[in-house]
């Protein structure tokens, strides 16, 4: 429906931090569009604020709920909009040791190319067809209809979506990992419509051996559509060199390739690594990235500049014409999609607040697994 992003490393006084986010709206524009415009704001105010006494997956997991609630209290009485994110910080410490954090709700998704093109997934996608998220669903007092929430929405957790808070959770799957500049190559910030057609690994391979980001996005972007993807595709590449901690400028470089099309998804490729394993998402090194970029508009609107000391930097919209509808996919989302049917069952819920803040705890060496909404937290006995 509406697709933003932001990236900045100017967004903090501290400069040693980076933030990058892409945020995929559904229902109307009005969330993601906050997002882009008030998110990295929010967690720079919570992080100057309360990193002296808090953990940074807290910090993070505060965010998503004070922007959600932000985002309830200004929101007009017609407005049903919701958003997805998937966002990365990174963050040098006094000792010169970097670290990244990733955080997700939706199905937006975050990919690291690392130890020689080896695609590690940093996010979880929050499906109505996950058991897990499907088993939270229901202990909620919720249901799943047709595949969706309430036979409504096919993630189960989002910014915004009032009308289905009591379900559809704002908690964020939280990663933590030590980061160095020795082995990573580059990541993939992407909404669903890029990992509808690729697989995390295809993505990886596809760009892998592209020194330019922005022929990089370009190209995945372009291959998504002629494999078939319906869907608005957002594909941020950040290209991370490996470089010596002792030097002081860092050539990074950073490509956003943006097509919209007016259409729904098909269905998402399942060749993936499990997310939900601690032994899928060891992590290696990332070098920092000192330039800066905001992208957090819509097709047609100005892009911001944060500063203008940045490295290479590629930007591009494409809007080519929808293909016409499947007349046999149209009769049958009329046949099995009654909408009067769908709004009594959404009637008959009952409703009732999600479930408190909880985590896993990792092997050495292995990035921290926060899942802030899950009672069937991600545990790790060793």
């Amino acid at each position: 429906m509406e697709d933003t992003h932001n990236y900045d490393t100017s967004f903090m006084k501290d400069t040693t931090s980076t933030y990058i986010a892409v945020f995929d709206g559904h229902g109307g524009s009005q969330t993601a569009r906050w997002c882009a415009d008030n998110f990295h704001k929010l967690l720079a105010t919570n992080i100057e604020k309360y990193s002296s006494s808090l953990q940074m997956p807290t910090i993070i997991d505060h965010t998503f709920q004070q922007a959600d609630y932000a985002i309830q209290n200004n929101a007009k009485a017609d407005d049903k909009s919701g958003s997805t994110v998937a966002m990365a910080y990174i963050k040098t410490d006094a000792n010169a040791q970097q670290h990244l954090y990733t955080a997700n709700v939706g199905d937006s998704r975050i990919v690291l190319c690392s130890n020689y093109g080896v695609a590690y997934r940093l996010t979880y996608d929050h499906s109505a067809e996950d058991p897990r998220e499907k088993s939270r669903i229901i202990r909620s007092g919720g249901d799943i209809l047709l595949g969706r929430v309430a036979g409504v929405l096919a993630i189960t957790r989002a910014l915004g979506d009032g009308s289905l808070k009591d379900l559809v959770s704002c908690r964020p799957f939280i990663t933590e990992a030590t980061i160095d500049a020795e082995k990573d190559e580059f990541l993939i910030l992407a909404c669903d419509g890029l990992w509808d057609v690729f697989s995390d690994q295809e993505a990886v391979d596809r760009i892998r051996n592209i020194k330019d980001p922005n022929q990089a996005a370009k190209i995945l972007v372009n291959d998504a559509i002629g494999r078939g993807s319906m869907d608005n595709i957002t594909c941020l590449v950040a290209r991370l060199n490996s470089i010596s901690r002792k030097t002081s400028t860092t050539a990074s470089t950073l490509s956003l390739f943006k097509h919209k099309r007016s259409s729904s998804s098909i269905a998402r490729s399942t060749n993936t690594p499990d997310p939900s394993d601690p032994n899928a998402l060891i992590l290696s090194p990332l070098s920092p990235v000192e330039s800066g970029f905001s992208f957090s508009s819509p097709f047609g609107s100005t892009t911001r500049f944060k500063h203008t000391d940045m490295a290479t930097l590629g930007c591009g919209v494409r809007r080519p014409p929808s293909p016409p509808m499947n007349p046999t996919k149209q009769r049958r989302f009329s046949d099995t999609a009654d909408i009067d049917s769908l709004r009594t069952e959404m009637s008959k819920l009952k409703l009732q607040t999600g479930r408190g803040f909880r985590y896993g705890v990792p092997r050495v060496e292995r990035p921290l697994i926060f899942d802030s909404d899950d009672e069937d937290a991600i545990e790790d006995d060793g």
